[in-house]
């Protein structure tokens, strides 16, 4: 079933279902000068002229018609031009069409999701290597002789740190991703939606180099150890 959206004072309103605009213009909520929009429409039209909606109207005319006389002088809405309306279609290229925003919307609560994940994963890490440094304080100051397990247990908070680091920064790129999606969709404007793909450009690429290093890493150690493994044979 079609979605319908319309615009109001310049603001686009919708989703709504064809019965539902039927209803408005049976109960005189909904006019035929209203511009509407559904997706395959190549741009915004009167209500009474897309043929789906056109009967509707038709069929008020008529009621008004039959009408008596004194009924049907009513006092004319105004109805202001065209040009005054602040939404621009979609063919303008300064807004965004409704297909594009209800897509991205729909992945936003996933965003956001993996974003908060993520954030806990750095408080968890972060709280863990606070933990090993104060046990590494404290056995070194205990032990005489533990030198070199003080030292393994510092390699170890340090790993831990740069490993938080590592997720930190997905959390916020993704977070601020979820966050540009937002503002697209109250706004509607392209400028949104080209920060918003801004965002999606900064996870992937911290992802991508990320991957890369962890191949390159991966990669000398298969070599230092086919290596050292030679030499013994």
């Amino acid at each position: 079933m079609s979605q319908w959206y319309y615009s109001v004072d310049g603001a686009q309103q919708g989703p709504v279902a064809l019965e539902q605009i039927s209803q408005w213009a049976t109960a005189g909520q909904f006019d035929g000068q209203t511009l509407v929009w559904r997706e395959g429409m190549s741009q915004w039209l009167p209500a009474a002229k897309v043929p789906e909606l056109a009967g509707i109207f038709g069929a008020r005319r008529q009621q008004a018609y039959a009408a008596p006389v004194a009924e049907a002088v009513v006092q004319p809405q105004y109805a202001a031009p065209a040009e005054t309306l602040n939404y621009q279609g979609p063919s303008t290229g300064e807004s965004v069409t409704p297909r594009i925003i209800a897509a991205l919307v729909e992945t936003k609560p996933w965003v956001r999701l993996f974003s908060v994940l993520l954030f806990i994963a750095v408080g968890i890490m972060g709280l863990a290597g606070l933990i090993q440094l104060l046990g590494v304080v404290g056995f070194a100051s205990s032990s005489r002789r533990g030198g070199g397990v003080a030292a393994l247990g510092l390699l170890s908070v340090v790993g831990t740190v740069l490993l938080s680091l590592l997720y930190f920064f997905p959390a916020m790129y993704l977070g601020r991703y979820a966050s540009r999606i937002a503002d697209l969709s109250r706004s509607r404007r392209q400028s949104d939606l080209e920060a918003a793909m801004e965002a999606q450009k900064s996870y992937w690429k911290f992802i991508g180099i990320l991957t890369l290093i962890v191949i390159v890493i991966y990669a000398i150690v298969f070599v230092v150890v086919l290596g050292a493994g030679s030499r013994r044979f």
